[in-house]
């Protein structure tokens, strides 16, 4: 005959009871809240600086310096790359035997893998491209002296230009001179010189010594009769009446 102890065995039953069950392992199925939340975000934050210079300036001869209006663009762009090493788009994730068919809450067959699964790694690759311009305008207040520094350039460049043309004249003036002194002279540039057109406008009119054609109307005159003088005296028949002062001694 086979006796049993009464004390483990009821201290066996009591542990049974006393154990707790995991919501995991009812059944062999997973029934634990686990819930799961990520947050991932990424900001880039460029910036471009724009410096504002001195005004544009023209400057004309006799000191005149006048300021204007200045636009500045500055065109931008920009790229950014982000990539992750090693890259992989997918990876095998191993599902285990957590079968307990015996109900003791261990698995029969525990670190048993019964099949991989392919799970995305959604990995990609980043790049950002950023483009565009700033814009800077720069204007005077004084809008008066802006008007008088205009006015006093125009004027400038009006005497600039007839400064100009009095050196134009000038040497229009000479070059004529020179070359019809020459050309009275009999020096002239040949045909197929190069230099040839310096004189090729100038004529010589009326060169010493040679008279130029010209024609001239003679009136035609009719005498009807003649008639005979028999005067002695040569005045009367010539028509000419002789004068004398009164202060002479001969009659």
């Amino acid at each position: 005959m086979i006796k049993i102890p009464v004390i483990p065995k009821l201290l066996t039953i009591s542990l049974l009871f006393t154990l707790p069950a995991k919501a995991s392992d009812i059944g062999g199925i997973s029934a634990t809240s686990n819930p799961v939340a990520n947050s991932s975000g990424q900001a880039t934050v460029n910036a471009y600086q724009v410096l504002n210079g001195t005004y544009m300036n023209s400057t004309f001869t006799g000191g005149v310096n006048c300021q204007s209006s200045t636009l500045t663009v500055t065109p931008y762009a920009g790229a950014t790359f982000g990539q992750r090493l090693p890259f992989e788009e997918t990876y095998q994730e191993p599902v285990y035997d957590l079968r307990d068919i015996d109900g003791d809450s261990v698995p029969d067959n525990p670190g048993d893998i019964l099949f991989e699964k392919t799970i995305q790694t959604l990995q990609k690759d980043n790049l950002n491209l950023t483009a565009g311009f700033t814009a800077s305008w720069s204007k005077s207040l004084d809008k008066k002296m802006v008007n008088l520094c205009r006015t006093a350039a125009t004027n400038q460049i009006a005497l600039q230009q007839a400064s100009l043309n009095m050196k134009v004249l000038d040497y229009e003036i000479s070059r004529l001179k020179h070359c019809g002194n020459l050309a009275k002279e009999g020096i002239v540039f040949a045909s197929n010189s190069k230099y040839a057109a310096i004189c090729a406008d100038v004529r010589v009119m009326n060169p010493p010594g040679v008279l130029p054609d010209h024609s001239h109307s003679i009136p035609k005159v009719e005498i009807d009769e003649v008639e005979e003088v028999t005067s002695s005296d040569p005045s009367e028949i010539i028509g000419v009446h002789e004068l004398k002062a009164p202060w002479a001694s001969s009659p």
